[in-house]
């Protein structure tokens, strides 16, 4: 026992032991005030690591404000390298799926042009910062996961041109994919990714302080990364439960959904008059039929490819709290700001634009306000 100083009737001090009981009442007492403490202490460390995460994607913003400023567009999402090394493209060469030579991805091109860290591209709030770039380098084991393949087109000793984990993910509709080639033909309804003019954003109704740039990539507490991901060699296939997938960590988030046609490639170029693209509905059931918003418990792997009514923007963040289903992510705008919403706001407030910018002939966005079905 601890002794401790009592002092007897002739004002004399004497040491005695702590009786057991007083012991028990010190130790439940700081017991019970860890207990009080170590939740705040978490979510102090998770607010801290969100903070680091706003603070990231912000730099990012300023590295392609400067990129828009020195090339008069935005980056593309991704392009297909025309050599097993360096920044080369080619034109001809911008369509079908999985390139010999792997991808040139928009973190690439801020790295090398934008003088932008490697880290910046990370959050602290997921497992390994960021989701693995598609073709990892096999030598770098934590730059990709246990159960994760490479794809089998690409050539074994190529490496994507991309930050080695990368948390974000750009606007499919002001970052391109790479479907640029062939051009398009008079009277067909394919259509074509294009690069985008900072101005066509600038002179928008909601301006550039209202349209959403980039956000985080959606973690799964269960899946990993799979969210991401897909089977390997069908990129338009949900990662199964078990086995090998592919990364699809070079891919845009796509915040519209085609209003007709298959997809968002095969709208009417002519003679409609109408907007072919609209925003996912919040409704399970709406004018348009099932729309399907993944809440946080239910994220599902695949969800970056998802087509129809489904709508890639789930593919966005929310590992952050705050909504009680759909959590929250830091939204990097193109004015530069970051605000951590939750996915729902952001398509209920209409912030991913009003144009799909990114693709070639009549890009409107349906809005109800304005238009009629």
């Amino acid at each position: 026992m601890t002794a401790r100083l009592v002092r007897d009737r002739r004002g004399r001090f004497d040491a005695r032991a702590f009786t057991l009981i007083e012991l028990l009442v010190v130790i439940a007492i700081i017991a019970l005030l860890i207990g009080i403490l170590l939740p705040s202490l978490g979510k102090a460390r998770a607010e801290g690591r969100a903070v680091v995460c706003a603070s990231n994607i912000r730099s990012i913003g300023v590295a392609v404000q400067g990129y828009t400023i020195a090339n008069r567009t935005y980056p593309a999402s991704y392009l297909y390298a025309s050599e097993k090394t360096g920044f080369r493209w080619k034109l001809d060469q911008q369509f079908g799926t999985d390139p010999e030579n792997g991808y040139i991805h928009w973190s690439y091109m801020l790295l090398n042009d934008g003088g932008v860290p490697e880290n910046a591209f990370t959050c602290p709030s997921v497992p390994g910062k960021g989701a693995p770039r598609t073709n990892f380098d096999k030598d770098r084991i934590e730059d990709f996961e246990a159960d994760q393949q490479r794809p089998s087109t690409t050539l074994p000793d190529v490496v994507d041109r991309q930050a080695r984990r990368i948390a974000f993910g750009g606007n499919d509709a002001i970052f391109p994919r790479n479907k640029f080639w062939p051009e398009p033909q008079a009277g067909k309804p394919q259509r074509r990714n294009r690069f985008v003019n900072p101005s066509e954003i600038d002179g928008s109704p909601g301006g550039g302080s209202k349209t959403i740039l980039a956000t985080e990539f959606a973690y799964s507490n269960r899946w990993g990364w799979r969210t991401i991901g897909t089977t390997p060699d069908n990129e338009d296939t949900s990662a199964g439960e078990t086995g090998p997938w592919n990364s699809k960590a070079h891919r845009p988030i796509t915040p519209f959904v085609a209003i007709s046609g298959s997809d968002i490639y095969t709208q009417p170029n002519l003679g409609t008059g109408r907007p072919r693209y609209r925003y996912q509905s919040t409704d399970v059931k709406s004018e348009w039929g099932t729309n399907e918003m993944v809440a946080t418990e239910k994220l599902y792997p695949g969800v970056i490819t998802s087509k129809g009514n489904s709508g890639g923007v789930n593919a966005a963040g929310r590992q952050h709290g705050g909504d009680p289903q759909y959590g929250s992510a830091n939204f990097l705008f193109v004015d530069g700001h970051v605000e951590r919403l939750s996915y729902i706001d952001t398509i209920e407030k209409r912030m991913w634009g009003d144009r799909f910018y990114s693709m070639s002939g009549d890009n409107r966005v349906y809005n109800p306000d304005i238009d009629k079905k």
